[in-house]
């Protein structure tokens, strides 16, 4: 359970920096179009705090996200933890109370 988990962990921090990567792409692109279009100074300053405000929230969320999943994770562990500990209590229980076989 523990590799399968380290690798959910893997898996969700790469789908989170490949989400933030293509999200990064796509709103730069889009900046570097209005920028071009940008008839002033103070136009293209504007778009650059909008971008700079954009990012920073993108940058919360996807946060937000990441620490949601991971503690979503940490729960699924300590879940399995907690049936694996019964598992084991009910078998030494089991066979803590086996009436003795003799040979």
């Amino acid at each position: 359970m523990v590799c399968n988990c380290t690798k959910l962990i893997i898996r969700i921090n790469c789908n989170i920096v490949s989400f933030f990567t293509c999200l990064f792409e796509r709103t730069q692109e889009e900046l570097k179009e209005r920028l071009r279009r940008a008839e002033s100074e103070e136009e293209k300053d504007a778009l650059m705090q909008e971008y700079s405000q954009k990012m920073a929230k993108a940058q919360d969320d996807i946060e937000q996200q990441k620490q949601k999943k991971l503690r979503d994770v940490r729960k699924l562990l300590k879940d399995e933890r907690q049936r694996r500990k019964k598992e084991l209590f009910k078998y030494v229980f089991k066979q803590a109370t086996a009436p003795l076989r003799l040979h």
